[in-house]
């Protein structure tokens, strides 16, 4: 358990510091990582014939999602907690909600919660409370992680049971349009901007290579 808490906060602290010292890199990592996952999700999606239910499913939770980016401004956009103006209670709610979701997310297969906490835009939030020890980020994280663990339990289990093409379906809706907002543009240096997009590509395969292989 004690290296567990030191491998935790030890590394927040080094991507805390990453993400506020060379944020665009790193976001093209993740862009890479998301990137990786989709063809995986879209053959967990796909089905024998062409389903106008998920293919409904999958047009309203992209629309759904370019709709937060598109209207949400900063509190869903994966910055620091002093870049978004401050604790308020409407990121305090936005955080506890997505957070929620997000730890739902670890229990569906080859999604995972860090991925779903990209496309929400609060990863680097969490990172931070992580290496900071912000009381109240920390408790808001803790408290929704462990309902959507214990609520998850059985609602993803009843999903991935009785309508798993629909559930993988949402995501890929989720997951393609935050690629949208997670961009954050070019470095304007030549050789920052192909670092960036040497990262993104090597991310991708090494998260398709690991897709596929689980």
């Amino acid at each position: 358990m004690s290296g567990w808490a030191v491998g935790l906060f030890g590394i927040a602290k080094i991507k805390a510091f990453l993400l506020e010292n060379h944020g665009q890199i790193v976001l093209f990592c993740f862009i890479g990582l998301i990137l990786g996952c989709i063809p995986m999700i879209f053959k967990k999606a796909k089905t024998d014939t062409i389903s106008l239910k998920n293919l409904a499913i999958f047009v309203f939770s992209l629309a759904l999602m370019l709709f937060l980016i598109l209207n949400g401004g900063d509190i869903h956009s994966n910055r620091t907690l002093e870049q978004m103006g401050g604790i308020t209670p409407v990121l305090l709610v936005w955080v506890f909600v997505t957070s929620f979701v997000s730890s739902m997310a670890m229990l569906i297969p080859g999604v995972g919660g860090s991925l779903m906490m990209l496309v929400f835009g609060i990863y680097a939030l969490y990172i931070e409370a992580v290496a900071t020890l912000n009381p109240v980020l920390i408790a808001v994280f803790l408290s929704s992680m462990i309902l959507g663990i214990l609520a998850g339990i059985k609602i993803i289990k009843k999903l991935l049971v009785s309508y798993p093409h629909s559930l993988y379906s949402s995501i890929l809706g989720f997951i393609i349009a935050s690629v949208y907002f997670i961009y954050p543009g070019f470095p304007p240096e030549l050789a920052q901007r192909l670092l960036a997009i040497t990262l993104a590509v090597l991310f991708a395969i090494f998260a398709f290579r690991l897709s596929k292989s689980g």
